[in-house]
C-alpha cells in the first residue's frame, strides 16, 4: 500500500526517510550539491557547506499523500555557492555588496564615502537573485573614509517552504517536501508585485496569492527610510504610506516616497492553517527625486527642502542673499509647490529650468494634485510635491526633477525656517535617481547635531547637502547619478552648516 501511494511522487522518501534540499554537499563532494556520482543530494548530512553563516537546507521527515506532490532538485545551486575565503572590495576598494566570504556582513572591511548608499546581498554570493532572494540596501558611515553600515531589507535564502516560491533560493520551489501548495508567494520580478510610481494606489488583491477559502486576512507594510528612522505610534508621525482594508482580502496601499516596503499577506484557510508570504514593494520615480524627513517635524518646527538649478551660483531665496525674494534658480516651497506656484505675467519670476512638463498622472495623487492639474494641467519640472508646513509630525517634503539633461548637476539643501523651540532636529536627506536610493544624508549615526534655531525667512541656519550629478541614457531615462557631498570648506569630512548666510 505504502509503494502505491507513492508511485508518481519521485523525491520523497518512506515515513522516517529523512530528505535534504539538495543544496549542501556530503561525502561525495563537498558544496557540489549533490553526491560524488553528480546525483541529487538526498542525505541528512549538510556539512558539505564549508562552515558557512547559511544553511537554510534540512530534512524533512514525511511520506507523500495525494494529492500532495514532492519535487527533488536535480542540479541545486551549492548552499556555499560563490563563497570565497576572503572580502571583496573590488578594484576601488568600496565593496560589491556581496557577502564574499560568507560570515553573515556584506562588504566588512572595504571602504567607502559616508552616505552612500549600495545594493546588498546577505546570502551567498551564487545564490543572488535566485527564487525568493532580495537585494537590501547598505550606507555608508563614518568620517572621510567611512564603512558600510548593515544590510537592510535584504531577503536571504530561507527554509523551503509548500508555497510555490523558492525560499532557499537553490534553483527549486518546494524541493524535498511532500506539498500540494495552497498559497502561491510571489519572487522578485513577479508581475504581481511590479514596481509603481509614488502617489498611486497599490491594490493588494489576496486572491491572486491564496485562490482557496478563508476565515481571515491580515495585510502588513514597513515603510521605507523615512519609516523606519522616525516612525512613532506615540508621537503621532505619519507614515509616508497608507493601507486600508489591512484585515480584508483586499487591501489597498498608498505610497507617498520613493523606496522599498516589505508587504506581508498571512491568511487562515479554510483548513484552519495558517499561511504566509513576504514580499518587497519597489516604489520607484523617474528622474533625481530629493526627500527630507526629521524628528520632530510640525509647523512649529518648519525645515524646508532647497534644489538648486543646474550651472548657476545665485544665493538661496534671492540672487543676492541679502533679501528674501524669489529666485527662479533655488526651487522650494515658494515657488515650485502648485498651490504657490508664480502666475504668469503678475512678475514673480517662474522657475523654468528648460525642462519639458511631466503627465499629470505623474503627481496628481501627490498633496498638490488637485492644484498641479487645475493651474498647469501638468507637474512641472522642477516641483514640490509635499510641504510639511500644516502636517501632522513625519509630514516629509520632496522636490523632483522627472526630465534631467544627462550631467545635469543639483545642489540640495535644507533650511531651518521657523521654530517656537531650541529643540536640535536631525533632518535626513534621501537623494534617488532613476528610483534607486543612491545617498543619505543625516542618517544615525552621521546625524546632523546642532540645527537648532530657525529664525526668519531666508535666514537661520542652512545646511548645504550634496551635489547630485544626473546620468541619462539616450532614450532620456535616468539610469544613475553621481553625488557629492560637500564639507565644510578646506576639509573632506563632515557637514556644511551656516547661519545667517544664504551663498550659494
Amino acid at each position: 500500500m505504502v509503494a502505491a501511494l507513492l508511485v508518481g511522487w519521485s523525491g520523497c522518501s518512506p515515513v522516517g526517510g529523512p530528505i535534504n534540499h539538495g543544496t549542501g554537499g556530503n561525502a561525495g563532494s563537498a558544496g557540489s550539491g549533490g553526491g560524488g556520482d553528480g546525483s541529487p543530494d538526498l542525505s541528512v548530512d549538510d556539512s558539505g557547506d564549508g562552515g558557512t553563516a547559511y544553511n537554510a537546507d534540512f530534512a524533512v521527515n514525511s511520506m507523500c499523500v495525494p494529492p500532495q506532490m514532492a519535487t527533488q532538485c536535480d542540479k541545486p545551486i551549492p548552499s556555499n555557492a560563490g563563497c570565497q575565503a576572503s572580502e571583496d572590495c573590488g578594484a576601488n576598494g568600496m565593496g560589491n555588496g556581496l557577502d564574499d566570504n560568507c560570515n553573515g556582513t556584506v562588504d566588512e572591511g572595504c571602504v567607502c564615502r559616508p552616505g552612500d548608499v549600495e545594493k546588498c546581498f546577505i546570502g551567498p554570493p551564487g545564490r543572488r537573485g535566485v527564487g525568493g532572494c532580495t537585494d537590501g540596501s547598505a550606507t555608508c558611515a563614518g568620517n572621510e573614509f567611512g564603512s558600510w553600515g548593515p544590510c537592510i531589507g535584504s531577503i536571504g535564502p530561507q527554509n523551503e517552504s509548500c508555497d510555490k516560491l523558492d525560499n532557499d533560493c537553490n534553483g527549486c520551489a518546494d524541493d524535498g517536501l511532500c506539498c500540494n501548495a495552497a498559497i502561491d508567494c510571489p519572487a522578485p520580478g513577479d508581475p504581481r508585485i511590479a514596481p509603481k510610481p509614488p502617489y498611486t494606489d497599490v491594490p493588494l488583491k489576496g486572491e491572486l496569492f491564496f485562490p482557496g477559502a478563508a476565515t481571515s486576512w491580515s495585510w502588513t507594510v514597513v515603510g521605507g527610510p523615512c519609516d523606519q528612522l522616525f516612525y512613532s505610534t506615540t508621537m503621532g508621525h505619519n507614515q509616508s504610506f497608507t493601507l486600508t482594508g489591512a484585515n480584508t482580502k483586499d487591501a489597498v496601499a498608498h505610497f507617498t516616497l520613493s523606496g522599498d516596503y516589505t508587504v506581508t499577506l498571512t491568511v487562515v484557510g479554510a483548513d484552519g492553517q495558517t499561511y504566509s508570504c513576504t514580499w518587497v514593494q519597489h516604489i520607484i520615480g523617474p528622474g533625481v527625486r530629493f526627500e527630507l524627513c526629521w524628528d520632530h517635524s510640525d509647523s512649529e518646527d518648519d525645515i524646508d527642502l532647497h534644489v538648486h538649478k543646474p550651472g548657476t551660483t545665485t544665493a538661496w531665496f534671492s540672487t543676492t542673499g541679502s533679501s528674501s525674494n524669489n529666485n527662479p534658480d533655488d526651487c522650494f516651497y515658494y515657488n515650485c509647490k502648485a498651490s504657490e506656484y508664480p502666475t504668469p505675467g503678475t512678475g514673480d519670476p517662474i522657475p523654468d529650468w528648460g525642462y519639458a512638463n511631466s503627465a499629470i498622472a505623474q503627481c496628481i495623487g501627490s498633496p498638490e494634485g488637485a492644484d498641479w492639474m487645475n493651474n498647469l494641467g501638468a507637474c512641472h519640472n522642477p516641483r514640490l510635491d509635499i510641504d510639511n508646513v500644516g502636517g501632522s509630525p513625519g509630514t516629509p517634503e520632496n522636490i523632483n526633477i522627472d526630465d534631467p539633461k544627462n550631467g545635469d548637476s543639483f545642489r540640495a539643501a535644507v533650511h531651518y525656517y521657523s521654530s517656537s523651540s531650541t529643540t536640535d532636529e536631525h533632518p535626513m536627506v534621501n537623494i534617488y535617481c532613476g528610483g534607486t536610493l543612491k545617498a543619505t544624508f543625516g542618517k544615525a549615526p552621521n546625524t546632523l547635531t546642532g540645527f537648532n534655531n530657525g529664525l526668519a525667512y531666508g535666514k537661520g541656519l542652512l545646511w548645504r547637502v550634496a551635489d547630485v550629478a544626473a546620468i541619462v541614457d539616450s532614450t532620456g531615462n535616468t539610469t544613475d547619478c553621481t553625488v557629492t557631498a560637500i564639507h565644510p570648506p578646506g576639509t573632506s569630512s563632515g557637514y556644511y552648516t551656516t547661519n545667517n548666510n544664504m551663498s550659494y
